[in-house]
């Protein structure tokens, strides 16, 4: 039997060893738990992402803020433009009794500043006389296209000034009252009949040729030039249906025609015209000349004749149209004063929708 001693366990050591051990398993709930120091970690990765999406969102608002300044600088240029415009209408207007080189020619108002124009031509003389560059620049200033030849550029501006015919000829007052007769009794022989035109404008009124009756189909060209046709296609080359016509024909530029005191007037394209109980839904209007009862109630009648017509007397647009409804109502509410009571909320809800800064007029 072996005899060598064996160690034998020092049980105070033990009992050491278990209080330390105790002591520091009692610790143990002092450890910060896991879930927390995640929970810590997402909680500061939501704080960055609404940070960041913060300063998106000031950046968004900030351009907003760039949008709305540079629609309000669009819109206030665009009333400028109009009021401008209208007071070169009212110059156009008193120069229209210009016919002879040494009549005084009212200035016109620069488009850009709303500035008198100090350039000007004192007479229709000075406009003969004036060179190229000036020309050109005056058409610049007063918002009209600049064409290449120096004549076409002095057509434009005598246009530009007075609106009359290229050597200042113009219809005598009793010659405007007669057309304008013939204009109102061709309307109402239409009303009378339970027809309204539909279309009323300058480019369907035209004049007898009763000089040239008794012309032959050559003789007329020979006179007035023969028509430019082109064939009518479809997209992909065919012909058209068999209801649609064959040719586009070019209406003829005629220059040379001066009988308008022995010639009368003729209402002509009847493509709108309707009976008075089926009016269409809409009209195919130039976009000045569209009645007001086409904006506010939706339906309308004959009486956009009598507004078109008037129009036409009036001798050009009255209204500037930008392509703004709520800037061209407000010339017309400046124009004819205050708009009929049944229209006046409906222009109410319309100045104060969406992108409408125009007030109303009083």
């Amino acid at each position: 039997m072996d005899s060598t001693p064996v160690e034998q366990p020092d049980f105070s050591a033990v009992a050491s060893g278990l209080r330390l051990a105790a002591e520091h398993l009692a610790r143990c709930p002092n450890i910060p738990a896991l879930d927390a120091g995640a929970e810590l970690m997402r909680r500061m990765d939501m704080m960055l992402e609404q940070q960041r999406l913060l300063s998106e969102q000031q950046g968004l608002l900030s351009e907003q803020q760039r949008l709305f300044s540079e629609q309000q600088r669009l819109l206030s240029a665009k009333i400028d433009s109009v009021i401008i415009s209208n007071r070169n209408a009212a110059v156009r207007h008193e120069n229209s009794i210009v016919v002879s080189g040494n009549m005084p020619l009212a200035p016109l108002y620069d488009l850009r500043t709303g500035e008198e124009i100090a350039e000007c031509p004192g007479t229709l003389a000075q406009l003969e006389a004036l060179a190229a560059p000036q020309v050109a620049e005056l058409l610049r200033r007063v918002g009209e296209p600049v064409p290449r030849g120096h004549e076409e550029r002095k057509r434009k501006l005598k246009q530009a000034f007075g609106d009359y015919h290229l050597g200042g000829d113009r219809l005598e007052p009793e010659e405007i009252l007669r057309l304008t007769r013939q204009i109102l009794q061709a309307t109402a022989s239409l009303h009378e009949a339970g027809f309204a035109h539909g279309d009323m404008s300058g480019a369907n009124i035209v004049f007898t040729t009763s000089n040239m009756a008794s012309l032959s189909r050559d003789d007329f060209f020979d006179v007035v030039g023969a028509p430019e046709t082109a064939n009518l296609l479809t997209a992909d080359g065919s012909l058209p249906n068999p209801e649609l016509p064959r040719q586009l024909i070019r209406k003829i530029e005629w220059d040379n025609w001066t009988d308008e005191m022995e010639e009368d007037i003729r209402l002509v394209d009847l493509g709108e015209s309707f009976q008075f109980e089926s009016a269409p839904s809409a009209l195919a209007q130039p976009s000045a000349l569209r009645a007001p009862e086409t904006f506010f109630s939706g339906k309308f009648d004959h009486r956009v004749d009598l507004w078109r017509i008037y129009s036409m007397i009036f001798a050009s647009y009255p209204f500037q149209y930008l392509g703004d409804d709520d800037i061209l109502i407000a010339q017309m509410i400046g124009f004819v004063e205050k708009l009929p009571s049944e229209w006046e909320e409906r222009w109410h809800q319309m100045s104060k929708a969406p992108g409408r800064r125009l007030p109303t007029r009083e």
